[in-house]
């Protein structure tokens, strides 16, 4: 029984198949990856910008950014004469993630080209990444800050982090934590590292700022 015949309901069986085809497809351009990761920094890019990223001519960047429009990966945002492209949302980051994750799981002894400083600590999209997430997630979970499954801040958990001055927001829709895979080969790759949405990055800034 095909499962995606189900759940469409009254919508024609191949619609779901179709879309996860175009999007898939959408993916397969190595240029457009490297728009899409471009992105993952959480900053909106002229298509000039992006087109010196992925190394390739002004106009070829206009019609992969076209494409990635029409699939919903990206968004475009006019100001004046210039036009800024991002990624579509949370969502979209978090499917690069994964996928960062599985095409990393495809190498028995990946060799990462992504400098040592990046590997230690870097920002992707809205939260803190590297060999200082793992730590960061590692000890919340040590000290049960996080609940086992790494998802959810326990009650002390909530406690230590108000007493650093972050605030939560408890009527947001988004969760306050939850794990994703690393890509940098910092660990292995089947490990889950910390995502800490915001709750980390948002600390860090305003210590910083």
């Amino acid at each position: 029984m095909n499962p995606f015949k189900t759940q469409c309901g009254n919508e024609p069986d191949d619609v779901l198949e179709t879309s996860m085809a175009r999007v898939a497809s959408a993916l397969s351009d190595p240029s457009r990856v490297s728009i899409l990761c471009a992105l993952m920094d959480g900053r909106a890019w002229t298509a000039t910008e992006l087109s010196v990223v992925a190394d390739i001519a002004a106009s070829t960047a206009s019609g992969h950014l076209n494409r990635l429009l029409s699939n919903g990966l990206v968004i475009c945002l006019t100001q004046g004469r210039h036009r800024y492209y991002s990624l579509a949302g949370h969502h979209i980051a978090g499917l690069l993630e994964n996928l960062m994750g599985v095409s990393m799981r495809t190498h028995k002894h990946p060799v990462s080209s992504t400098p040592v400083s990046l590997r230690y600590a870097r920002t992707c999209y809205d939260h803190l990444a590297g060999e200082l997430a793992v730590n960061i997630y590692e000890f919340m979970l040590r000290e049960k800050w996080l609940e086992a499954e790494g998802t959810k801040l326990t009650s002390d958990g909530k406690m230590h982090v108000e007493k650093m001055g972050v605030r939560l927001n408890s009527r947001s829709r988004r969760k306050p934590c939850c794990p994703c895979l690393d890509w940098t080969g910092v660990k292995d790759v089947s490990t889950l590292v910390a995502m800490l949405a915001r709750l980390s990055l948002r600390f860090s800034s305003k210590k910083n700022g």
